[in-house]
């Protein structure tokens, strides 16, 4: 809200900030995404996300959220969205010419109230994992590139522009100590920024030339 205007805005979906995690060369520790403990609660559902961002002095920033998603305070904020619909005469039963507006307070008003907010429910239980999964991977990527929840329209018309830092890859293969030396850096790198242990690693076999 700007003064006395309302501002339209809008918060970038999951495959936006994919994209611009992509981009940015996000990594994601495979041991530290997991759906974290949620009590004995079977409504309630918690999930860690942890990636890295490497800084342009080449140091790793590792970052954990996690993302909770609650049936029960779900079911109430669902609950409240349609009775103050249907308070405000926006709840309607049927569909094209048989649509019929629903009067607060009615039977029929409170049956279709408890209809709606049952079918919403069963989509809300299906896909709680994965709702709090998304929603947490979501945040460590707003928080490693410090992205706003929401932008205006003339904001999204802008381009991301994202730093990354790349390697030249031909100039440091062509070395085989190099070679080594980098493949060992990749395959031990989600230890070495997340932790977890050493990781045990094989050189490559020398390639015999075809006479």
């Amino acid at each position: 809200m700007d003064g006395s205007n309302w501002i339209e805005e809008f918060g970038l979906a999951k495959s936006a900030l994919e994209s611009i995690a992509y981009s940015a060369g996000i990594i994601w520790n495979p041991q530290g995404n997991r759906r974290a403990h949620a009590g004995k609660n079977p409504r309630r559902v918690e999930f860690r996300a942890t990636g890295a961002l490497q800084k342009p002095d080449g140091m790793w920033i590792p970052i954990s959220k996690t993302k909770e998603v609650d049936l029960d305070a779900l079911e109430k904020e669902v609950r409240s969205g349609l009775e103050k619909k249907a308070r405000e005469g926006n709840l309607y039963t049927g569909k094209g010419d048989s649509r019929t507006q629903l009067k607060w307070g009615t039977q029929e008003c409170t049956n279709e109230i408890e209809q709606k907010l049952q079918d919403e429910m069963i989509q809300l239980e299906k896909n709680k994992v994965s709702r709090a999964e998304t929603g947490a991977y979501n945040r460590v990527i707003r928080s490693l590139l410090a992205l706003k929840p929401s932008y205006t329209k003339a904001e999204l018309m802008k381009p991301f522009v994202v730093p990354h830092i790349s390697m030249n890859s031909t100039f440091a293969l062509a070395d085989p100590e190099m070679k080594r030396e980098l493949v060992r850096q990749a395959m031990g790198a989600t230890g070495a920024i997340f932790g977890g242990g050493n990781t045990q690693v094989q050189a490559l076999p020398q390639a015999t030339p075809i006479a």
